[in-house]
């Protein structure tokens, strides 16, 4: 993976909903602890809340933020190529986030 972040944080007219679902998709051969420090660095500075939740099986993720945000983060994903066909679906958010805060978490099953 590279990491590459937004440089700007742009306003809420441009604010989308996201969700990512991939339960088939093997994700890291790695422990959990490197695969929570690794997301956990890549949302630093980026305006996204919601819920991702992460395992070596995928990935499963229901997140808002600028869209300039939210498509760099599934741009990041894609650039792997286990990753290329995953499921992302967006919808309009009309009242800022629609999650208090991010929730990035190791499940060790993806339901």
């Amino acid at each position: 993976f590279s990491v590459h972040k937004p440089n700007s944080n742009p306003s809420f007219e441009d604010q989308i909903q996201t969700q990512i679902v991939d339960n088939q998709t093997p994700f890291f051969c790695s422990t959990r602890r490197f695969i929570y420090l690794f997301f956990q660095f890549y949302f630093q500075g980026l305006d996204i809340h919601g819920r991702i939740y992460i395992n070596e099986q995928g990935i499963n993720a229901q997140y808002s933020g600028p869209s300039k945000h939210s498509f760099a983060y599934v741009k990041w994903l894609k650039e792997d190529d286990r990753f290329l066909d995953i499921l992302v679906q967006t919808s309009p958010a009309f009242n800022e986030h629609a999650f208090p805060k991010l929730k990035l978490r190791y499940k060790p099953h993806l339901y």
